[in-house]
């Protein structure tokens, strides 16, 4: 939890700053699953949600309205509760 707790504060804090793999490993711990890649755009899957999430890297970082987006996810469909199913 302290990892997941660790990644948020930096995506809320600097969505700009935040590295790709650091914005993965949140995705993960969020309970979101890695479906596919196609290019550079890599698409998770979170059984909350109807929609799969489509990211991509931009120089080894995270693309901040990407950010954006999924900390409004966060907060829209509970992610943080750990029940997920």
């Amino acid at each position: 939890m302290a990892r997941l707790e660790k990644f948020l504060r930096k995506a809320r804090e600097q969505p700009n700053n935040l590295q790709f793999n650091e914005f993965q490993a949140l995705l993960l711990s969020l309970g979101f699953e890695f479906d596919h890649q196609k290019g550079s755009h890599l698409v998770y899957v979170h059984p909350k949600l109807r929609r799969p999430v489509v990211i991509q890297s931009r120089g080894g970082k995270a693309v901040a309205y990407q950010v954006r987006d999924i900390l409004n996810l966060v907060e829209e469909y509970d992610l943080l509760e750990r029940d997920n199913g």
